[in-house]
């Protein structure tokens, strides 16, 4: 049987559909690929994108929210795109290579690079998003601006050993209720043109530890900034403000802070033996309270250290408040401190509690509405300090210092013991001014008192609290001050034997300059007999006064 020849359009079809099966077409233009995630989350399955193939290096892939799960895009092969537009987070897994041109984040999670490496090198857009490498590298070194979203948290972070690399980030920008984060724990972030933190509402977190290295040789100021250092590289030595935030350092840390001139309203807290030293600031103002909590300058534990030397005086406006304190073992240096001064009364505390050490000028410290608390096993240093208007000194431990009351009061019931009794003791001398006040609390079980190791000048008020549950004893007396040196001088109106104070039974307290090893301070509810001889006396000149006066009127 004789066939018909094919004709020629007939063969020419046949061709390019044989040719069709066996080679993929080629988009030579740039071609948008969405992502429809119908069989799992690989960025290598075909069926995942309309139309069914991977994106190719012209493409545009456009990654768009879904209510199906996953809800991540992960990528272990090698691919490059013209383009990313992502609203669910990509995951860069170990084989993992990719790379964009441009890139515009649309979902907090970001990038992930777990193990892979992620690259973009044109326009980015990652505003609020997370760019995080526990373990991968992420390069996107066309970044120059990033910002964090309103009311939310965003970060920059490096863990595991993986690498962050933003060469181009000059500024980022925390905007009202958010924190940003730039944290390198075991890491490295390298942000070698960053100049500017913006705190638009914000605030920021800078972190390195577990040898991890954050890297901002240009950053010279940080405000509303926790800055947390521990076992690891981080450029400070550049610095030179540091205003309303807090730092912390620990495991061991010595970060180089000499450059820096203003720490004002910020923390500075060592623990596990890190050493913060400022050398360079000389002044400081505490800031306003913050959902209750103050600023603080404190060491905890041994070997750890904060140290101001240079520091001459401290403010508290109204509504601040700062603390000073070294807790377990660990010490604060303040050598140049010459006052402290807080506008509301208790806007300055200077804290040792167990074990821990303060160390204050050898000169003389002037305080006004600051107070000062020990504990028997904590440790305050001075030459000489001035209780001003609004001070006070309380606890239950040794102040190694002069004390000077000008015009504060020493022994009131304080927050952390009330209810006890509060012996305290100075190493050195004591004097009250007119102004000052020392006030004594008796209790049921115990009584304050103060021990002077050097000489004693008494004067102003001698307050004596009785406890409401508390009723004297008929007869019992009571060492307030125990002086090693010499007494001069008697609290106003309180000569030797005078009446301090009765209770609601009728019983009385009367003052004894001349008691203990003879020049200590006692009180009594039965009078020394040279009280009882003067009463006598005067009994005598009363009863002879109104003999005279029956006589004339007789």
């Amino acid at each position: 049987m004789r066939r018909k020849p094919v004709n020629a359009l007939t063969l020419s079809l046949l061709v390019v559909a044989a040719l069709g099966a066996l080679c993929p077409p080629v988009y030579a233009d740039p071609y948008t690929i969405s992502w429809i995630p119908s069989v799992d989350g690989g960025w290598e399955v075909p069926a995942n994108w309309n139309p069914a193939r991977e994106p190719l290096p012209t493409d545009d892939a456009l990654i768009s929210p879904s209510p199906s799960t996953p809800r991540k895009v992960t990528v272990t092969q090698t691919h490059t795109v013209g383009s990313i537009d992502a609203a669910r987070k990509i995951e860069i897994n170990t084989g993992g290579n990719l790379t964009t041109g441009n890139l515009t984040l649309r979902y907090k999670d970001g990038i992930v690079a777990n193990a892979g490496v992620f690259t973009a090198t044109g326009t980015v857009l990652a505003d609020g998003c997370d760019l995080y490498a526990p373990g991968g590298t992420i390069n996107v070194n066309t970044l120059s601006a990033y910002q964090g979203a309103a009311g939310q948290s965003a970060g920059l972070r490096a863990s595991l050993g993986g690498t962050l690399n933003l060469t181009g980030l000059t500024t980022a920008t925390a905007p009202a209720g958010s924190r940003l984060s730039i944290v390198a724990t075991g890491g490295t972030i390298n942000l070698p043109n960053l100049t500017t933190l913006v705190p638009n509402g914000g605030s920021f977190t800078l972190s390195a530890n577990n040898s991890g290295t954050l890297q901002i040789p240009k950053l010279t100021s940080m405000d509303s900034t926790t800055l947390a250092i521990g076992a690891a590289t981080i450029d400070t030595a550049q610095l030179k403000t540091f205003t309303n935030g807090s730092l912390f350092a620990a495991v061991g840390a010595t970060p180089d802070l000499s450059g820096l001139t203003s720490v004002d309203g910020s923390a500075l807290a060592a623990n596990s033996g890190a050493k913060i030293s400022v050398p360079n600031v000389t002044t400081y103002q505490a800031a306003v309270v913050q959902v209750g909590f103050p600023t603080d300058f404190s060491a905890r534990t041994a070997g750890s250290l904060v140290e101001l030397a240079g520091l001459t005086s401290i403010s508290a406006p109204t509504g601040a408040q700062h603390l000073i304190y070294g807790f377990d073992s660990g010490v604060v240096k303040l050598p140049a401190l010459n006052t402290i001064h807080a506008d509301a009364p208790g806007g300055v505390w200077v804290f040792a509690q167990p074990n821990g050490r303060v160390e204050l000028t050898l000169g003389t410290l002037s305080l006004t509405n600051a107070n000062i608390f020990l504990t028997s096993t904590g440790t305050i240093t001075a030459g000489t300090i001035d209780l001003g208007a609004g001070a006070l000194w309380t606890g239950t431990g040794t102040l190694t210092a002069n004390l000077v009351n000008t015009a504060g009061t020493v022994g009131p019931d304080d927050p952390v013991t009330p209810g006890l009794g509060r012996p305290l003791a100075l190493t050195g001398s004591f004097a009250q001014l007119a102004g000052g006040t020392l006030q004594i609390t008796m209790e049921p079980t115990a009584f304050d008192s103060l021990t002077v190791a050097g000489d004693a000048a008494l004067g102003g008020t001698l307050s004596v609290v009785l406890d409401p549950l508390y009723d004297l004893p008929a007869s019992g007396s009571f060492e307030i001050m125990d002086i090693a040196g010499q007494r001069t001088g008697f609290f106003d109106g309180l000569p030797q034997g005078a009446r301090v104070l009765t209770d609601n039974n009728g019983v009385s307290l009367y003052i004894n300059y001349s008691g203990g090893d003879g020049n200590d301070v006692l009180l009594s509810t039965v009078p020394e007999p040279g009280t009882w001889a003067m009463l006598g006396g005067l009994g005598v000149v009363f009863a002879l006064y109104g003999w005279r006066r029956h006589r004339r009127t007789r």
